[in-house]
């Protein structure tokens, strides 16, 4: 079943070309007609353009539209081979989705528990060196390894994004 989908609100949308295989689109869809949301999908049989219903030339734009649509090709570069490439990448990927801890520290000072901070400890050691998988920058990582204080960190980071700050 295909699909294609537009949501102006959000500045996301996605190509389905079959069942599985899902194309996220970060740039707005060009058709020929104007439209702020679009849902063509042919498994709820949904189509409509900012509510209304599509007319039967714009549903064939939008399977046209789904046809060209090429299917991404990863960059072989960055696709983990070896076993210590996948522990870093699965690694890199826990960093990225506990970092939301030190905003939260922040902006609500509210403290980071001790297992993240021991995990996260834990994931910087499996991240392998030179930033090889071009995925992740330990800067941060690596300073608190050499003993500077997350206070500190954030005081350097305070004066790099405002010098005049005290």
């Amino acid at each position: 079943m295909k699909a294609l989908t537009w949501n102006t609100y959000f500045n996301i949308g996605s190509v389905i070309k079959d069942d599985t295989l899902v194309i996220p689109l970060a740039i707005k869809p060009t058709l020929s007609f104007s439209f702020t949301n679009l849902y063509y999908e042919e498994v709820h049989q949904r189509f409509d353009i900012d509510g209304n219903m599509m007319s039967d030339s714009q549903k064939q734009e939008c399977v046209a539209f789904i046809d060209a649509c090429a299917i991404p090709v990863p960059n072989s570069n960055l696709i983990p081979k070896t076993d210590a490439e996948k522990l870093s990448y699965a690694a890199v990927e826990f960093l990225k989705a506990t970092d939301w801890y030190f905003v939260r520290q922040i902006e609500k000072n509210v403290p980071i528990p001790a297992g993240i901070i021991e995990k996260r400890a834990q994931a910087r050691a499996l991240v392998l060196p030179n930033d090889s998988m071009g995925m992740y920058n330990p800067a941060l990582s690596e300073a608190e390894q050499e003993g500077v204080t997350f206070e500190t960190m954030l005081q350097i980071l305070k004066h790099k994004t405002c010098p005049t700050c005290p």
